[in-house]
């Protein structure tokens, strides 16, 4: 946790750590411990000629998970609707993580800003915008969705109208 450092003040005044050597050709699969020995700069001395270092590694695993789409920039008075509602989810994670994941934790976003109502238009693609933590690899499908815009429709004195 800690190691003694002595040398002139120049030296030791412009210290930030003491490093260890570097590491080659290691491969984890596994959390391992090793000792490793210091870089020691010149005209220092230290009270240790190496450290002890443990690698923690957490296997990953694949997790699926269905996210609704949330759509942004709707027009006024207008609803939207995707076909399909939700989108399949595929991410790497670590299993300390698998069971906290949750869908919303995951943004897929149909942003609706260029869309004007009535347009021919029939898909749109999605984008992920929030992505959890400690995740990677994440894809989706579909990227693209077919989608309506439906008038929001109003009720006055108990009967329906169209805004």
């Amino acid at each position: 946790d800690s190691v003694w450092v002595s040398g002139t003040n120049d030296m030791i005044d412009t210290m930030k750590a003491v490093y260890t050597m570097p590491l080659d050709n290691i491969t984890l699969h596994d959390t391992i411990s090793l000792s490793v020995n210091f870089d020691k700069p010149k005209d220092v001395e230290i009270s240790a000629l190496d450290a002890n270092v443990t690698y923690f590694v957490e296997p990953f695993t694949e997790k699926d998970i269905d996210v609704p789409i949330t759509a942004i920039n709707i027009p006024d008075g207008y609803n939207f609707k995707a076909f399909p509602p939700k989108v399949h989810v595929k991410m790497q994670t670590g299993l300390s993580k698998f069971d906290r994941i949750v869908a919303n934790d995951i943004d897929i976003v149909a942003d609706l800003q260029d869309i004007k109502p009535g347009s021919n238009q029939q898909k749109i693609k999605l984008k992920l915008s929030k992505t959890p933590e400690g995740v990677r690899d994440i894809t989706y499908t579909p990227i693209f969705v077919e989608y309506l815009l439906e008038k929001q429709r109003i009720r006055i004195n108990q009967t329906e109208t169209e805004e």
